[in-house]
């Protein structure tokens, strides 16, 4: 029992050390899980305040961006500060800057300017612009955009004659299918607005208009007979209900008419088109001018004007290609306009699965007196991405716009854009029938007598066209003080050079329409002289608007604040907030 105490007790005096050396251990442990909790806390605290201080800062410098946003527009309420003529307010510097180095609250803020169109530095020619606005506050910098239009003051003294500010516009009967789409071309730099898009009837009402329950027409407003809104609310409240009201019915000018030409009629002869060809003409092409000669800038061609399957022609420098026959481009034939060219074709336009493109910088006008096919075909500017697809998604590249190709047709014809079919211009077609099909578009705008947009297919309006001095604005030129139509605006019947230039020497008002130059610019043309004196009077008249406003007392009370509230430039929205 002696010996069995004595081990009893060794094994006990052998165990402490070892429990006493885990309670160490333990203890350790536990302090070091401490201290790090305790750092970790005192971490994550001051992150947190860094956070909380970092966002106070952020708020700080957004809500100066805003409200120097506010100043900002308040400050461009002057058409001169563009021109850099402001008496009282800053002047834009080159580079766009409008104010820099001004404090709000804690914040710092800088207010550039750009063109909305061009992404360059706003100038006195610009009619839709971007604010940016950075506010930087501690370090901390938050930017802000706004969008808006800037109008002239001389915009009473011009008007819309061709009526593009409309999208689409028929003069008897409007059909628009379930799955069709019209809406803003989403590319376009303009469609940053979000404008409505204009459609409807020339005379206002509802007898000929039909659209599908389910068709888009998304942002679209149509053209309804009645009194311009009094207010914005009232403005707003008819956006909203989808209605554009017009107090009168829309005078639609006639498309040009080619002048008479004492060719043969008979003559089948026809002319091919391949390689590059500048106007320069061999003696065996049968091109002549009404006298029989040979020419550059104006080419009579007797027959047909063919450019051949998969041929790749070029038209270089500006002319008039006036074709008595047929102007045919046939299957993977590609045509790229160089120059500003008028097309004038006697006969009737087919492309079949043909592509006309024209490069920046040029133009191309087609006056066609027969019927216009695209079948698989593409007209417009020159594509960006060689593989574009030519569909109704919308996915098309800007590139220029629709302003590069207007096609216009005179007489009880027709225009037909079928199997994927793509144009990117304006149709101005009051006398024919405009029908879209199978999955074709058209971004621009289109006028005609009966227009249809078939199941699949879509319009994307180009916001460039709108003029802002048309039928759907109060104090454009189309209108007098009283609120009726000018008489002389019903006058114009055609969009030729004559009829403009005798609109603007009986109003002194500058009409804004595509002039077509159907003859060539030369003195002794007297169509070319009417062109010229509409040019003349144009800017005449804009100078003379701008000078009465600049000499007027309360221009700024008069002008300026009705002008900016019916733009909604009171009220900028935010198209990037960072």
């Amino acid at each position: 029992m002696t010996v069995s105490r004595a081990k009893c007790g060794r094994r006990q005096r052998n165990s402490a050390p070892h429990t006493r050396g885990s309670v160490v251990l333990l203890a350790l442990a536990a302090v070091a899980t401490a201290t790090l909790l305790g750092l970790t806390l005192a971490s994550t605290r001051d992150a947190n305040i860094a956070a909380s201080t970092n966002l106070v800062k952020a708020a700080k410098a957004r809500a100066a961006a805003a409200g120097a946003v506010d100043l900002a527009t308040d400050v461009l309420r002057d058409p001169q500060v563009l021109i850099g003529t402001a008496r009282n307010a800053p002047t834009l510097a080159e580079d766009g800057t409008l104010f820099e180095g001004l404090s709000i609250g804690d914040s710092v803020v800088r207010a550039r300017v750009y063109d909305l169109v061009t992404h360059e530095p706003a100038h006195a020619a610009s009619e839709a612009v971007e604010i940016s606005v950075e506010g930087s506050c501690g370090g901390v910098t938050q930017t802000t955009r706004a969008v808006g239009r800037i109008t002239p003051p001389a915009q009473s003294a011009e008007a819309d004659i061709d009526c593009s500010e409309f999208a689409l516009l028929a003069t008897e009967s409007l059909s628009i299918e379930r799955d069709a789409l019209l809406t803003r071309w989403p590319s376009a730099p303009l469609s940053a607005l979000c404008e409505p898009v204009a459609y409807g009837l020339a005379n206002g009402g509802s007898a000929g208009l039909s659209v599908s329950a389910e068709a888009n027409t998304f942002g679209c407003a149509r053209v309804v007979r009645g009194n311009f809104a009094r207010s914005v609310d009232a403005c707003e409240s008819d956006l909203a209900l989808g209605t554009l009201h017009i107090p009168a019915e829309i005078h639609v000018a006639l498309a040009p008419l080619p002048t008479a030409r004492d060719d043969d009629a008979s003559d089948n002869s026809v002319l091919r088109i391949d390689g590059l060809w500048d106007g320069e003409l061999d003696a065996d092409d049968r091109l002549s001018d009404e006298s029989g000669s040979t020419t550059t800038g104006h080419i009579c061609a007797r027959g047909n004007v063919v450019v051949p399957t998969r041929a790749a022609a070029v038209l270089r420098n500006a002319l008039v290609l006036d074709v008595a026959g047929d102007f045919i481009m046939e299957r993977g034939a590609r045509l790229r306009v160089e120059g500003n060219t008028s097309l004038v074709v006697r006969g009737d336009v087919i492309l079949q699965s043909a592509s006309l493109e024209v490069v920046p910088g040029a133009q191309l006008t087609v006056v066609a007196s027969g019927n216009v096919s695209l079948e698989a075909s593409y007209l417009g500017g020159e594509r960006s991405d060689a593989n574009e697809m030519r569909d109704a998604s919308g996915l098309a590249r800007y590139d220029g716009g629709a302003t590069r190709v207007a096609l216009f047709l005179a007489g009880n014809h027709s225009i037909l854009l079928s199997e994927g079919s793509v144009l990117k211009g304006e149709v101005h077609a009051p006398e024919a029938r405009v029908s879209l099909e199978s999955r074709s578009a058209v971004y621009g705008r289109v006028l005609g007598r009966e227009v249809q947009l078939r199941a699949g297919t879509a319009l994307f309006f180009d916001p460039a066209l709108d003029s802002k001095r048309g039928w759907s604005t109060p104090n454009s030129g189309v209108w007098t003080a009283l609120g009726a139509v000018r008489p002389a605006i019903r006058e114009v019947e055609r969009l030729d050079a004559a009829s403009l230039a005798r609109f603007a020497e009986e109003t002194s008002i500058a009409p804004v329409a595509t002039v077509i130059p159907t003859e060539p610019l030369d003195e002794k043309d007297g169509r070319a002289r009417g062109l010229l004196r509409a040019a003349e009077m144009r800017a005449k008249a804009a100078h003379a608007a701008r000078v009465a406003w600049r000499e007027s007392e309360d221009r700024e009370s008069r002008e300026l604040t009705p002008q900016f509230a019916s733009l909604g430039f009171d009220a900028p929205f935010a198209v990037e907030d960072e």
